[in-house]
């Protein structure tokens, strides 16, 4: 009686592992995590193929020390922009705006002395409702780019350059 105990119990768990890999494998890691990030983010509007022109942070400035915009992204301003870069770490663990810079910052940039600030950062809004995991992956950002000086209301965070989210990737 003890033997048949024994081998239902091991059918069962065969059973229940067997169950998983069924709906479980056949995805890596990076697609299940790209798949899980990217889709919240795009509207049903958004999913037919649109032209993101792609923007990188040396485009930003004519003069970095002075935070003189560049005409090519003072020309942008409300045109759909693709970039890439890290998430800052930001101060809570969910997220309806974050900023992303061209390197991994390893300390929350409010947190950081004036002498570590980057250079290149661009506010990033999240869909109103929706918010994004911390993540230290490499992103692929799309939306609408606003450039111009701007306060936000609720944070007080002042940015030059804004990107309002259709799409989010993340890499791994």
């Amino acid at each position: 009686m003890r033997d048949l105990h024994s081998k239902r119990i091991i059918w069962f768990l065969i059973i229940i592992v067997l169950i998983g890999c069924l709906f479980g494998c056949g995805q890596n890691g990076t697609e299940q995590s790209i798949s899980r990030t990217a889709e919240p983010f795009t509207p049903v509007a958004v999913q037919a193929k649109k032209d993101y022109q792609k923007l990188v942070f040396d485009d930003f400035y004519s003069d970095k020390e002075s935070k003189t915009l560049s005409p090519k992204i003072s020309g942008m301003s409300g045109q759909l922009v693709q970039i890439d870069g890290f998430m800052a770490p930001p101060l809570t663990p969910e997220l309806e705006f974050f900023v992303l810079t061209r390197y991994m910052m390893e300390q929350c940039p409010f947190c950081a002395a004036l002498a570590q600030w980057p250079a290149d950062i661009v506010l990033v809004y999240m869909p109103e409702g929706q918010s994004m995991e911390v993540t230290d992956h490499p992103l692929i950002v799309k939306g609408r780019l606003e450039v111009g000086e701007e306060t936000d209301e609720q944070t007080g965070f002042v940015s030059l350059v804004r990107i309002y989210v259709e799409k989010i990737e993340v890499l791994e």
